[in-house]
């Protein structure tokens, strides 16, 4: 996966993110996920671990976008 960050981000907490948002955590990128039945729900994007994130939690935003080649 090849990550180019562009500009400042911006800060929000969790819980006013949508399913599929990318976010920054610590320095990894995530994004919002559901999954019923867990507590998890952020998926971190290089090595596809599950985590959970309070929604409290301040994140930076990232304006993401996904190229298939």
């Amino acid at each position: 996966m090849n990550i180019k960050q562009i500009g400042h981000k911006k800060f929000t907490l969790f819980e006013n993110l949508s399913e599929g948002d990318v976010f920054e955590l610590h320095g990894s990128y995530c994004m919002k996920i559901c999954m019923s039945n867990s507590l998890n729900n952020a998926v971190e994007l290089i090595d596809v671990s599950v985590l959970h994130v309070p929604d409290d939690k301040e994140v930076g935003i990232v304006d993401c976008e996904l190229v298939i080649k």
